[in-house]
């Protein structure tokens, strides 16, 4: 592999992080797009996202050395394909399961909306993705798996 080939990989591995840990739903963001949720909803929101804090702190915790290994196996020459390999790969792993955490605390926010809401958050949703790309950080270092403001 040439180092321009170690560079694509590693910019695109890169790259496939940030798209992995921006984007998910922003459900109740304030101003027009707002959904306007009960108290009981927004308890139930709190609820959700206090419940997986801990799974989303882990996550950042694997993942910045996961990037870092991925990082300095790229940079080695004469470059090691295998080793480029795993490091890509338990990279990757550790992006599967916040996508995972991802998927999962927007299925259960968008259980507590009402079908309403819900038809508002997927509009607000595809403008977000038409003029945004993928938004916010899907789990960022506070431990939160963002995507469901509360206003």
């Amino acid at each position: 592999m040439t180092r321009t080939t170690t560079k694509t990989v590693t910019v695109t591995a890169l790259g496939m992080t940030v798209v992995l840990v921006l984007g998910t739903l922003a459900l109740a963001q304030p101003g027009p797009h707002g959904l306007d949720l009960s108290d009981e909803q927004r308890d139930q929101i709190r609820t959700i996202h206090d419940k997986q804090r801990t799974e989303c702190r882990a996550l950042v915790d694997k993942l910045r050395p996961a990037r870092e290994a991925l990082q300095s196996v790229a940079i080695v020459e004469p470059l090691d394909e295998v080793q480029l390999q795993a490091r890509a790969e338990e990279l990757a792993l550790v992006q599967t399961e916040i996508a995972v955490l991802q998927a999962r605390t927007h299925a259960a926010i968008f259980h507590v909306l009402t079908p309403e809401q819900q038809e508002k958050a997927k509009s607000h949703q595809a403008e977000r993705q038409e003029h945004h790309g993928y938004g916010e950080h899907a789990c960022h270092g506070d431990g939160h798996v963002h995507g469901a403001h509360l206003h």
